[in-house]
């Protein structure tokens, strides 16, 4: 595969329109090399900062990994709190990062979505507005070596991205996850977004939305981790998901369902593994 400089190191600004997104391509194919670069991209009046660190020179490339945040965590924390970035980079992974903050990774905004969460970003938007411009460089197309890896909220994120586009992403890492809404009715942030559970039943039960309901069309390698002690995602959500792909066996998969809790120190020992995983693939 041949790789496109990735901008110049530094800021700069895109808006998430269509035309914005081509001028990105062209203004970075300078070469063979990538470079570290920040930009912005709009959604809606809300900006969402992206992050792109370069491999490690002396590393032979193995790919993109997008690293998607928790709900209202700083995605850089993947960066400064674990130490799983840096040793991707060192392995010769490409590292996005995108600030999603309070998104729940839903299909689309439903009427129901109060009017603050409705200023967070989409699945459909991230992937037609952040991602897919990187096809120009190689990644995020069939057959390319694009990862995704995400922790707690950013873990159903990675999941439904995974489900949703199969073919151009080769592996998900999936940390302290939940996926399937209709394991708790009484979730507020689903509430807040799809609508209550008595009146909008198909949304929480059979929707998009529902992980483990469209687990038939998963195709994805997949890494699955979850602390039993996690008091903030039950367990029981990656347990769920685990038997379901079990019933898969031509999906490569790896599962540790372990000690552990929803913090950082968890999310950073699993990102480590879950990065042995990709290297397997």
């Amino acid at each position: 595969m041949s790789f496109f400089v990735l901008g110049i190191v530094g800021f700069f600004l895109i808006s998430g329109n269509t035309q914005d997104a081509k001028q990105l391509n062209t203004s970075i194919e300078k070469g063979p090399k990538f470079y570290d670069t920040t930009y912005s991209q709009f959604y809606g009046k809300t900006k969402v900062q992206v992050f792109f660190l370069a491999s490690n020179k002396h590393a032979k490339n193995k790919g993109l990994i997008l690293f998607l945040p928790g709900w209202n965590l700083p995605v850089l924390d993947w960066r400064y709190k674990t130490k799983v970035c840096q040793r991707a980079t060192e392995l010769g992974y490409h590292v996005l990062l995108v600030d999603m903050g309070k998104s729940v990774y839903l299909d689309s905004v439903y009427k129901t979505c109060r009017a603050d969460y409705a200023t967070y970003p989409t699945r459909t938007w991230l992937w037609d507005s952040v991602l897919s411009p990187y096809k120009n460089t190689g990644f995020f197309i069939p057959e390319s070596r694009t990862f995704v890896l995400g922790l707690s909220t950013g873990a159903r994120g990675a999941a439904l991205l995974g489900l949703e586009h199969g073919s151009e992403i080769k592996a998900v890492g999936c940390l302290s996850g939940d996926y399937a809404p209709n394991f708790d009715t009484t979730d507020l942030l689903f509430k807040n977004t799809i609508g209550n559970y008595w009146k909008y039943p198909f949304r929480w039960n059979e929707g998009p939305n529902n992980i483990l309901h469209n687990v038939s069309k998963w195709n994805t390698s997949v890494y699955l981790a979850h602390g039993l002690q996690d008091k903030t995602v039950p367990a029981k959500h990656s347990i769920a998901l685990r038997d379901s792909l079990l019933k898969r066996p031509q999906i490569k998969s790896k599962f540790d369902l372990d000690d552990g809790q929803h913090n950082y120190v968890y999310w950073n020992l699993h990102g480590l593994k879950a990065l042995a995983f990709f290297d397997t693939l």
